[in-house]
């Protein structure tokens, strides 16, 4: 869809009363809010991803589809080793993650809002996860490590849903807005004392 409908028909400005008057809006407007930017943005990086984006106003953006404009901005030194492996790289917040591995160097999915060849790549990867070892690089999660004898009722009270209390265990838990909005996830691990 085209955001100008939104910005033009003084949305903006409604979500934006919204935010001043009760705090938040009604809708997720994570997608206007400049803060989701971070320090990799720059003057060049904005002027590149703009022009990217002006390029591509009327043209449908598909699942999965990355667009090349002012990337690589922030990368780790696990990156080339995965791209080495032929890693296909999506970006969070400017960093190049990994989205799965391509069977060959050249290879390229459809775009498509059907399911497309990457679904049963990435099928095979969950499994092999499964059922052996895998490794995850997480380079643009925070991390808070939360102790002390009251830590597990401090995390229930945090995140909605059942968080486990098991040690060594994984869990994802929902943090929401006195709306019951959902306003970010985080996965919790339930690390045993050493």
């Amino acid at each position: 869809g085209l955001r100008a409908g939104l910005g033009e028909g003084g949305g903006h400005g409604w979500l934006l009363a919204q935010q001043i008057v009760h705090g938040e809006s009604c809708y997720d407007t994570w997608c206007l809010d400049p803060r989701r930017f971070t320090s990799h943005t720059n003057v060049e990086m904005t002027s590149l991803k703009a022009i990217e984006d002006y390029q591509n106003e009327f043209r449908f953006h598909f699942p999965h589809e990355h667009r090349p404009a002012a990337r690589p901005a922030k990368t780790t030194s696990l990156t080339p080793v995965m791209a080495a492996k032929n890693a296909s790289f999506t970006v969070v917040n400017g960093w190049e993650r990994v989205e799965y591995f391509k069977p060959s160097e050249d290879f390229q999915p459809s775009l498509s809002f059907h399911f497309d060849e990457t679904f049963d790549i990435v099928a095979k990867e969950v499994s092999n996860v499964r059922d052996n070892v895998g490794l995850c690089e997480v380079n643009g999660f925070n991390r808070f490590e939360i102790t002390g004898s009251d830590s597990q009722s401090f995390i229930d009270r945090l995140f909605c849903g059942n968080i486990t209390h098991k040690p060594g265990r994984v869990g994802l838990g929902y943090l929401l807005n006195d709306f019951g909005m959902v306003k970010s996830e985080a996965t919790i691990a339930n690390i045993p004392a050493s």
